[in-house]
């Protein structure tokens, strides 16, 4: 009957391929390995799809699959999705899959340098999701399985979200019924995978015990094997103090080129904040001065990251998070940033430079002291 249903396919759309494409519709490839990941995103149509599945020669013919696909209706009823395809399937066991409709993943992904009150915008695809349990978590910290999170550093005073930092910005497939609970779970396993990738079968090996994760800690430096917690121990920072100048330098830097200029920057305010070095100016206790602390401090579900239309030293001054009337930290992290910052934060070359502007050729211009910052401001203005 397939066979048949096929040939009347073929015969429709004047196509005359139909021994070879029937063929192929029951003859599945070979057997053996394990089951791949297809991704369908929004709109794809059953050619693309075609042609990814003969690519990864989970199919023998693109063609047929289209000619099947188009006759059992499948692109009336893709649901955008992760599927997991076994080698030895034919055509229309594929197809059927498909058809159902039912991901056996949804694909979603959370952006670099966003607050924790952005994410939801990102996890509404997933049909048990609950916004205001998943922020509830963040906020508190406390969900079942906590205690295996010895990564993350109880909240400090002032923090406005316990979990801000530690969800870690990545793309994730994600069970359709997963909850709040289940999503947060995914994304501090996904920071724990940063800081000791497990084997590719088995990810989360090392995350949950501090001594091996340590011993299977991601190399930051492969010349020198220094691994990310020896990165962190050389310039004197916790895993929460890294964090949070990541998350500011995220928000700061224009481009990627820039960012490890902007790090070696706040790298440098924060140790002469801590009296760790002498400041560039007068020797004495600096402050960040940092506009994305300013912004998290006044910033709304609504506009999680205002324009700041007075001197930010002026706007909530009281609170923890403004960096310019606070030496020191803010209070922890202000968003999620990605491996590159970190790294950029931790091992990245250091330079003497205590300031920068984005002038109005959009480059970043850096400066050791104020007077050469106040030449840089002359010369390139502020963009």
């Amino acid at each position: 009957m397939l066979l048949l249903a096929l040939l009347a396919v073929l015969i429709f759309g004047g196509t005359y391929v139909a021994i070879t494409a029937g063929g192929d519709l029951f003859a599945p490839p070979a057997a053996s390995g394990s089951p791949q990941r297809v991704v369908i995103r929004p709109d794809e149509t059953t050619a693309a799809i075609a042609d990814d599945l003969q690519r990864r020669g989970l199919i023998h013919s693109a063609l047929a699959f289209r000619l099947w696909a188009r006759y059992r209706g499948l692109d009336r009823h893709l649901q955008a999705g992760a599927y997991l395809i076994r080698p030895g399937m034919t055509t229309d066991q594929i197809v059927t899959t498909l058809e159902r409709a039912v991901p056996d993943f949804v694909v979603v992904t959370v952006p670099e340098g966003l607050r924790v009150l952005e994410y939801p915008a990102y996890l509404r695809t997933l049909p048990k999701f609950d916004a205001a349990d998943f922020l509830r978590i963040a906020q508190t910290g406390q969900f079942s399985g906590r205690e295996r999170y010895w990564y993350v550093a109880p909240p400090a005073p002032g923090a406005r979200y316990a979990l801000e930092g530690y969800l870690f910005p990545s793309t994730y497939d994600i069970d359709p019924q997963a909850t709040a609970t289940d999503v947060v779970v995914a994304l501090l396993d996904g920071l724990g995978q940063q800081l000791c990738p497990g084997p590719s079968q088995d990810p989360n090996r090392y995350i949950f015990d501090e001594a091996l994760c340590v011993a299977h800690a991601r190399i930051v430096d492969p010349a020198t094997n220094v691994t990310i917690f020896d990165a962190l121990a050389r310039r004197h920072l916790t895993l929460e103090q890294a964090l949070t100048l990541a998350a500011i330098v995220q928000r700061e830097a224009r481009s990627p080129a820039a960012k490890a200029g902007v790090a070696s920057v706040y790298y440098n305010r924060y140790l002469a904040a801590a009296n760790l070095q002498p400041g560039p100016d007068n020797g004495g206790p600096i402050t960040l001065d940092a506009d994305p602390t300013v912004q998290y401090a006044i910033g709304t579900a609504q506009t999680p990251w205002p324009v700041l239309r007075a001197q930010a030293r002026t706007i909530a001054p009281s609170d923890a998070f403004n960096s310019y009337t606070h030496i020191g930290l803010p209070p922890g992290p202000i968003a999620g940033s990605g491996l590159d910052v970190l790294i950029d934060v931790i091992a990245a070359p250091l330079t003497d430079n205590y300031y920068f502007i984005t002038g109005a050729d959009h480059q970043m211009h850096f400066a050791h002291d104020y007077a050469e910052q106040q030449a840089n401001l002359a010369r390139y203005g502020t963009g």
